[in-house]
């Protein structure tokens, strides 16, 4: 009886410490486990971007002289850290700021989006924005543009012959901390509802 308790207790063990070997074995990769992690923390405020054909201007009237056909385009605020609390970087030092230099705009294939969106992808387009270590910094993305505005199904939806609808767009930018070439991704994307008119803010 004894000896069965002890096999048991010894195979608990050995479990244990295999559990605990291979999950010191991993391969820690990607931007959380960089000396300088760098997060996107809020895309376009945190809202869904409502991207419209026609804005009805100052007068908020469709139709009259003022409308326009803007271009849609979303802020991205990034935050910069050090690793853990056991890393000291000095402002200013080799490794003290984050460069985003590029991103790539993806359009989720979902069967319930009446048109194939992918058409609009975006791929190896330039952004520069450089994140200071325990700070915050801004930068643009054009999600709708004039390709997007001049095509026929976006016209359908301001004619009214096609509906109102809503897509996912996927964002990946891609930077470097400073004094290194290793190039990282970080994630983030946007809700967008595509109108006919858009009246008011």
């Amino acid at each position: 009886m004894k000896s069965r308790a002890m096999q048991n207790a010894m195979g608990a063990l050995m479990f244990l410490i295999a559990l605990f070997v291979l999950s010191g074995c991993e391969n820690h990769e990607g931007n959380d486990w960089e000396r300088l992690v760098c997060d996107v923390q809020v895309t376009n405020a945190g809202a869904p971007l409502v991207a419209a054909y026609l804005d009805a201007g100052a007068d908020q009237t469709a139709g009259t002289e003022d409308d326009f056909q803007p271009i849609d385009s979303v802020q991205v605020i990034f935050h910069a850290r050090p690793y853990s609390s056991n890393i000291i970087i000095p402002e200013d030092g080799v490794y003290s700021w984050f460069q985003v230099e590029r991103y790539d705009l993806e359009w989720e294939n979902n069967p319930l989006v009446p048109v194939d969106l992918t058409q609009h992808n975006v791929y190896d387009s330039v952004i520069d924005v450089m994140v200071p270590v325990n700070e915050e910094a801004g930068g643009s993305v054009l999600v709708s543009g004039v390709d997007m505005k001049s095509a026929p199904w976006f016209v359908d939806i301001y004619t009214g012959d096609l509906a109102a609808f809503q897509a996912d767009a996927h964002i990946t930018f891609y930077g470097h901390e400073s004094g290194s070439s290793e190039e990282i991704e970080l994630p983030a994307g946007v809700r967008v509802h595509f109108i006919g008119v858009k009246v008011g803010d």
